[in-house]
């Protein structure tokens, strides 16, 4: 049986931190105990000394580099794991603890609230969904998926391969890439144009597209990007394709293993 010494009551909320990913290269329990946090490994225990408490929910980045804490007064803190350095903090004008928090990839975090689901970047943006009753929620590598009653959806960040080719307005290589093969099926003499804005960039813009391609779910958008990526090797005097093949095999299989027959939605991640 563990004792911690000065503990005299319940912490507020409680976590583990694996020996693979801790700094201690030990198992470390982290305890909210009043307005602060005990860190216990195999050498003792370690009050942080914090006053930002207390704290109702700690949830470990899956890097196990960074903590998310929800407080008492309903504020989500974002530190280092070794609360060292402040990330980010953020109000969710709440002071009911959520039912479920957990990180969505490496930099998201994601709260749970019955009736609502409330996703807060690493910028402070943030967007909420609304679902009827409680969900639970699953993290993965890349997101975070979300199992009601009727169906499981997965939950994630936009990748930024596609950010950088769909974002509105984007100036990115793979974006004028993409925009110039649209050109190019239109007879616009504008698709030559584009090539030789990005041509130092070429290989990027490549590139680009086919990982935004093996992160697309929609076989639409998956055909556009590869066939973006594909015209831009033709303006490029040499290319490994070793990348654009593995990532066409990798696609081909993803898509059959989501095909609803088999339901396994895997990611490229």
């Amino acid at each position: 049986m563990i004792l911690f010494e000065g503990l005299m009551q319940a912490p507020h909320s409680w976590t583990i931190i694996p020996p693979s990913l801790s700094l201690s290269r030990h198992v470390e329990i982290l305890l909210a105990v009043n307005n602060t946090v005990l860190v216990s490994d195999a050498s003792g225990v370690q009050d942080q000394h914090l006053t930002q408490g207390p704290f109702t929910r700690i949830s470990v980045a899956p890097s196990g580099k960074v903590l998310a804490l929800f407080t008492a007064d309903g504020r989500l803190w974002v530190v280092s794991s070794d609360f060292q350095k402040n990330f980010a903090e953020f109000s969710t004008n709440s002071t009911t603890p959520p039912l479920q928090m957990t990180w969505c990839g490496v930099d998201s975090v994601v709260l749970h609230w019955e009736d609502t689901v409330l996703m807060v970047g690493p910028f402070g943006d943030w967007i909420k969904y609304s679902y009827e009753g409680v969900v639970n929620m699953v993290p993965e590598v890349d997101g975070v998926r979300i199992i009601t009653f009727e169906k499981c959806e997965l939950l994630q960040r936009v990748p930024d391969a596609c950010e950088k080719v769909f974002k509105i307005g984007s100036t990115s290589p793979g974006a004028i890439l993409f925009d110039a093969l649209e050109h190019f099926e239109k007879k616009s003499p504008k698709a030559d144009e584009n090539i030789r804005n990005i041509r130092p960039e070429l290989v990027e813009a490549v590139d680009t597209c086919i990982e935004a391609a093996g992160n697309e779910f929609s076989l639409t958008r998956q055909k556009s990007l590869l066939k973006a990526a594909s015209f831009g090797k033709c303006f490029l005097d040499s290319y490994d394709s070793e990348y654009f093949v593995t990532t066409c095999q990798m696609i081909r299989i993803m898509n059959a293993l989501r095909f609803f027959e088999i339901g396994i939605p895997l990611t490229f991640a």
